[in-house]
């Protein structure tokens, strides 16, 4: 029954690939068809209008078709043209094999595929003939499979595919003879796996797979798909039947094809029966009954029927067995399936002995013995021996045409390769010459790359060079800023009591302001000239360690904010012992200081003091700072040191700074080695205490 549903599917597709250009015949050559009126045609044109009509009511009107057929039948003789008269024949074959006269199909396909030979030798260069043998062998091995001829199918088929391969070497495959190439091979291994050559089978089916996906042609991709889960159904690999029957599937469904959307259902439900899934497999037959029966799909019906009889036997329900029997012998019956008559009695046969019905069981059992004997009759036999006799003669003078056409083919495919070796000879000393050109042009680009990328070594070097360098400068500039507006403003100051004419100054305030504005310029001066020093030995990065007197350190400071601490009234003393010595940067510590009291000036009110102390331990020099100034809080005191960004209070007259002194301060001590602490109290004054390694 595998094989029936396979031949009918099989015949199926084929009228609907090769011919699907009828179906959108117009609506002006349908009638002209049915008047069977075509005076203002040609002979030729006549012909091809009535050929695809035909075609057309191939698959609604079988007797529609057999009246054009006669029409055609005039105008084929008429234009004496031979491609026409092998349409003709057959399109006549194919008719013949749709009213079961498959003995009649084959004699006219053979007469079409003769006269395509004899045109084919008679003009090689009419390249008409050799596009239409593929579907002539295509049909014919249709019409032999169902035969059950399969030699003959297999080498019908041989031929077909052998054709397309001259094609595709001689001129090139249109889309819907590719698609013929891949339903070819499927069409193949369905041939081999009813000849019972599995390996063969497997080999083709694969073929026409791959073949089908590569021309994204969906339609070929789930015949193929469909034919090859059946195969696997027979051979008994079911996991992998029913994954290929869900693929092809979807598209049937997609497609609102309902015969071949049954097909998979019933083949599904074989596979089900097989894994002895019996209630999802008598389920899914007895859905598929009921539909074949409401669309007329008889054989399908009947092949339903009969499967879901023997369900019920393996699930061990014979009361449904028996039910379903005769339901399938009456329908097998009207149709004369006699193989299926034959294997349904015998079972019957065995379940009506065990009921102890030995009767009506040997009735059965001789009904269905009679019914094989009829099958495999003498006269079949020797039908058969005569058939295989003809096949292998034919087959070993189509063997013969093979090798024959295929020294051809050779002779030709050597022409081409000697001139395609010559340009190919061409192209490739063209490809070294070229290879030779990019090969230099790439060692000029290499060396120019490896030189751009030492210049932009070099130029990331030196810009990392030039922003250290903006930043020290930037740090100067804050230094100036800081360290020398003090000096400045308090010499403009005394500018402005000396120029001020409203104010009765005396000779003697007058030469003391005088003395402390030079004072002033000269602490500017000193200034400027140890930034200076300062500022190049940060660009180098180094640190000058030198022995120093830490009093004598001091009080130059302290002589140097003399004008400063003079305004406010404010007393800086030094508490140092003259021969305290420490080993640090003179300049580093001397600006530290600086900062430190200069920032304890500014946060002291008039008349205040500050005081500058030293002591140290085993470990460390400790110089402090001390003043009863504003002092802050213990928050302020605790992150003073741990900020990046400062922001300047006003001091006690107002003085407004910049908060760099006490960053830079800091960095400078933590690049000796020490670090700042500050001991604060808000209201009462504050203690800077500078520690660096003894």
């Amino acid at each position: 029954m595998q094989s029936y549903i396979k031949h009918i599917l099989l015949v199926f597709n084929i009228i609907t690939i090769m011919f699907t250009g009828v179906m959108a015949q117009s609506s002006t050559k349908t009638n002209l068809v049915q008047n069977y009126n075509l005076p203002e045609y040609n002979d030729s044109l006549a012909f091809m209008i009535l050929h695809d009509s035909a075609w057309y009511y191939f698959g609604k009107d079988i007797s529609k078709s057999h009246e054009i057929i006669k029409l055609m039948d005039y105008y084929s003789k008429k234009s004496g043209n031979k491609f026409i008269l092998s349409n003709y024949y057959s399109t006549i074959g194919s008719y013949k094999n749709l009213v079961y006269d498959n003995d009649s199909a084959i004699f006219y396909m053979d007469k079409a595929v003769n006269i395509v030979r004899k045109g084919m030798q008679e003009d090689s260069l009419n390249y008409s003939y050799i596009r239409l043998l593929p579907s002539l062998y295509n049909n014919t091995s249709i019409i032999y499979s169902e035969m059950g001829l399969y030699q003959y199918a297999i080498e019908s088929q041989l031929n077909c595919i052998y054709c397309l391969k001259k094609i595709e070497i001689t001129t090139s495959l249109n889309y819907n003879m590719k698609v013929l190439d891949a339903m070819s091979h499927t069409e193949m291994a369905m041939y081999y796996s009813d000849f019972m050559d599995t390996v063969k089978a497997n080999k083709y089916f694969q073929i026409g797979i791959d073949k089908s996906v590569l021309l994204e042609d969906l339609e070929a991709v789930a015949y193929a798909k469909l034919n090859y889960g059946i195969f696997l159904l027979d051979i008994g690999e079911f996991d992998k039947a029913y994954l290929l029957l869900e693929e092809s599937k979807y598209y049937y469904i997609e497609n609102n094809d309902i015969y071949n959307q049954l097909i998979i259902y019933y083949t599904e439900g074989n596979v089900f029966m097989h894994q002895e899934k019996y209630s999802e497999a008598i389920e899914l037959i007895d859905s598929v009954i009921m539909l074949t029966h409401n669309n007329g799909f008889a054989g399908l019906e009947i092949a339903s029927i009969k499967s879901l009889f023997f369900l019920y036997l393996q699930s061990g329900d014979t009361i449904n067995a028996l039910k379903i029997s005769e339901d399938y012998l009456s329908l097998a019956n009207s149709y004369n399936e006699l193989e299926g008559i034959a294997e349904v009695k015998e079972e019957l046969a065995i379940i009506l002995f065990k009921k102890g019905d030995i009767k009506k069981a040997y009735e059965y059992l001789i009904v269905s013995k009679k019914i094989k004997d009829t099958l495999v009759c003498l006269d079949y036999k020797a039908k058969a021996e005569v058939l295989e006799s003809k096949f292998k003669l034919e087959q070993r003078n189509q063997e013969n045409s093979l090798l024959v056409n295929d020294n051809k083919l050779k002779d030709e495919f050597i022409n081409k390769q000697k001139t395609n070796n010559k340009i190919i000879f061409a192209l490739f000393f063209l490809s070294l010459v070229f290879a030779y050109i990019l090969f230099m042009n790439r060692k000029r680009i290499n060396k120019i790359n490896a030189e751009l990328e030492i210049t932009n070594d070099s130029l990331i070097t030196k810009t990392e060079e030039l922003e250290q360098s903006n930043i020290v400068l930037q740090k100067i500039f804050s230094l100036i800023t800081h360290d020398v507006k003090g000096p400045i403003g308090t010499a403009n100051m005394f500018f402005g009591y000396l120029n001020d004419n409203t104010q009765d100054i005396s000779q003697e305030q007058r030469n003391e302001y005088i003395k402390l504005i030079g004072k002033s310029m000269g602490v500017t001066y000193n200034i400027l000239e140890g930034l200076l020093y300062w500022s190049q030995n940060r660009m180098k990065k180094k640190v000058d360690y030198s022995t120093l007197s830490l009093s004598e350190l001091v009080v130059s400071i302290i002589d140097n904010l003399e004008s400063t601490v003079f305004t406010k009234q404010i007393t800086l003393t030094s508490k140092v012992q003259a021969e305290v010595q420490i080993k640090s940067d003179t300049d580093y510590i001397r600006i530290v200081l600086r900062n430190i009291i200069s920032n304890a000036i500014k946060y002291t009110k008039e008349g205040g003091a500050i005081g500058v102390d030293y002591k140290s331990d085993e470990n460390l020099h400790y110089i402090f700072v001390t003043d009863n100034g504003v002092g802050m809080t213990e928050e302020l005191a605790a992150k003073l040191f741990k900020q990046t960004n400062y922001e300047s209070t006003v001091g006690t007259q107002d003085e407004i700074g910049t908060g760099l002194g006490l960053m830079i301060s800091n960095e400078l001590i933590i690049g000796l080695g020490g670090k700042i602490k500050v001991e604060s109290k808000l209201g009462e004054g504050s203690t800077f205490i500078i520690e660096l390694p003894l």
